[in-house]
């Protein structure tokens, strides 16, 4: 009995759902052992001791590079090539007739999950093998989401990430920072035939230096709101030794 493991990235518009319940129905169906998940990247960010398990078998997700990179944050090298959902394929044959209990059981399983873009996990991830560690990603962010650990960047703080900014990314001289949520190549992991100049899609426009400007703004405007905190008791806590 082989073991799977599929990502239904149930918190974006990637992945059809039925064809995630077709997948997993045929290899139910076929006697394999199959897990489905909402969301492997929150379970790496969140370095969930269940990834040691999915790298004994085959996880079917997003983008190969991507998959890799997100288990290689923790640690861990698959056993197998993953397999990428997000291809016009399928990756798995269908099988007919497959039993309405088996059908129902993975549809409940997938109704259990919910839609959260621009509130899911978001966070770059490093392929280390095309990282030459310039640092212009560290320099870049000003969200603290990197820090240099033995000469290496590392994404020590994903949760620090702007949900949605992929501005890092366009940094890299390599291409080696990958946000596995992106909806196109090479940014995702995909293939660079899939990338957004070919497919001229306008939202893929990225002005480095302006949204770095913007950053720039964001944090003192932060800060100027923390300040502000600090000086009104209105929005501190009561302190007993406060004067009456």
């Amino acid at each position: 009995m082989a073991k799977y493991t599929i990502c239904a990235c149930a918190s974006r518009d990637f992945i059809e759902r039925g064809k995630v319940k077709r997948i997993a129905s045929s290899l139910i169906a076929e006697g394999n052992e199959v897990r489905i998940v909402d969301d492997l990247c929150g379970l790496c960010r969140d370095m969930d001791p269940s990834l040691g398990d999915m790298a004994e078998g085959t996880v079917i997700a997003c983008h190969e590079r991507a998959v890799k990179a997100l288990f290689a944050r923790n640690g861990i090298s698959l056993t197998q090539a993953p397999v990428d959902i997000r291809s016009d394929c399928d990756p798995i044959p269908a099988v007919e007739d497959i039993p309405a209990v088996i059908g129902e059981e993975v549809e409940k399983r997938l109704s259990s999950f919910h839609r959260s873009e621009g509130k899911d996990p978001w966070f770059p991830v490093l392929d280390y093998s095309e990282c030459i560690s310039c640092r212009k990603c560290f320099d870049f962010c000003l969200f603290g989401v990197y820090t240099i650990e033995g000469g290496k960047v590392t994404v020590t703080n994903p949760d620090n990430c702007k949900n949605g900014c992929p501005a890092c990314a366009r940094t890299c001289p390599k291409g080696a920072i990958i946000f596995p949520k992106h909806p196109f190549a090479p940014i995702n992991g995909g293939k660079e035939e899939e990338s957004p100049e070919k497919q001229e899609n306008p939202l893929f426009s990225i002005d480095p230096d302006a949204l770095y400007a913007q950053a720039i703004k964001e944090r003192l405007e932060h800060r100027r709101k923390a300040g502000m905190a600090l000086r009104s008791p209105s929005l501190r806590k009561d302190d007993d030794s406060d004067p009456k």
